[in-house]
């Protein structure tokens, strides 16, 4: 019986769709953020990439860079918006029509 219960759990996690689970993600979409600026949504799974905090920086008052993939993006840095990303991580939104950043979240400190 022990056994039956196993492959029945196995089995579940194999079966689970994404809204059964909390995607790390999911706090842009839950909180309907959006670029402050140009008023785009921010979305969520299939345009939000986590970056690394090293490839982010802040060129001077007007200008962040990040990389991501090899590439270089230039971002306003009046559109940045504060991270809540359980680890602090930033991360970078697309307009997937584009190629362009349409949102970028990094963390501000306390």
């Amino acid at each position: 019986m022990k056994y039956i219960a196993l492959i029945c759990f196995s089995l579940s996690l194999f079966t689970a769709t994404p809204s059964q689970s909390h995607d790390q993600w999911d706090w842009i979409m839950d909180n309907s953020l959006e670029n402050p600026v140009t008023g785009q949504w921010c979305c969520g799974k299939s345009d939000c990439f986590k970056l690394e905090v090293e490839d982010v920086i802040r060129m001077n008052k007007k200008e962040y860079r990040f990389r991501l993939n090899g590439k270089v993006y230039k971002f306003p840095s009046n559109q940045v918006l504060p991270t809540r990303d359980h680890h602090g991580k930033p991360w970078a939104c697309f307009n997937l029509g584009t190629g362009l950043p349409r949102c970028l979240f990094v963390y501000f400190g306390n």
